[in-house]
């Protein structure tokens, strides 16, 4: 009886010869430095997020339940396309602050996380629970 082996040695990824040059080979002093990585949201982002929340309809369905569509960005929508290239393929990250959840309820600023989300890329699962 002949056996068969399933597994494959897999090849081992080789260290670059010199020093990595990519805006993702960052240092943490340099972005202390820098502050590039933070974006702040300004008074029309805030109006085309309320403006959102206002026409989104998920009352009866979970919030993850929304999409893109449903949670419509218009300039906002192109600044947060850029800093979705920023996290593709620049530095790897961007902190994005302002959102002014103390004058939404709980529900509504979850729905303001997920509609802004849903245009930076897609949602998947952090844990075997599905969160």
């Amino acid at each position: 009886m002949a056996t068969h082996s399933s597994t494959r040695a897999l090849p081992i990824a080789q260290m670059p010869d010199g020093p990595i040059i990519s805006a993702a080979a960052w240092r943490a002093d340099q972005m202390r430095e820098s502050g590039e990585w933070l974006v702040h949201l300004d008074a029309a982002d805030i109006n085309e997020i309320d403006a959102a929340l206002q026409q989104v309809d998920v009352e009866d369905r979970p919030i993850t339940a929304a999409t893109r569509d449903d949670f419509p960005l218009c300039a906002l929508a192109q600044k947060l396309e850029a800093l979705r290239a920023q996290v593709l393929c620049g530095r790897g990250f961007v902190l994005l602050r302002g959102l002014p959840v103390e004058r939404y309820s709980i529900r509504e600023s979850a729905l303001a996380y997920w509609g802004i989300g849903m245009h930076l890329g897609h949602a998947v699962p952090q844990n075997a629970q599905g969160h």
